[in-house]
């Protein structure tokens, strides 16, 4: 007979290829799925072409900064055209 622990099936695994809704942006260096920097998102940001998304919490002057990775790739695909 197997112990308890064993007849339990493994956690099933992320989906292979699945990407995330949003990525956070990069304290440093480039971030994880576009490689690119910090700087670049605000700048793509201040010409208009992407709007990044702010989560705060409410009376929060801090929070965190996040890329949309459809957008992410939409803009990327326009300035590779």
């Amino acid at each position: 007979m197997q112990p308890a622990y064993l007849t339990n099936p493994p956690a099933a695994a992320s989906p292979v290829g699945v990407c995330p809704e949003f990525l956070n942006i990069p304290a440093k260096g480039g971030d994880a799925l576009f490689n690119r920097s910090r700087s670049w998102w605000y700048g793509i940001e201040a010409q208009g072409l992407i709007r990044l998304t702010r989560f705060r919490r409410p009376g929060n002057v801090r929070g965190r900064v996040a890329i949309p990775v459809a957008a992410a790739r939409q803009v990327l695909a326009g300035l590779a055209a």
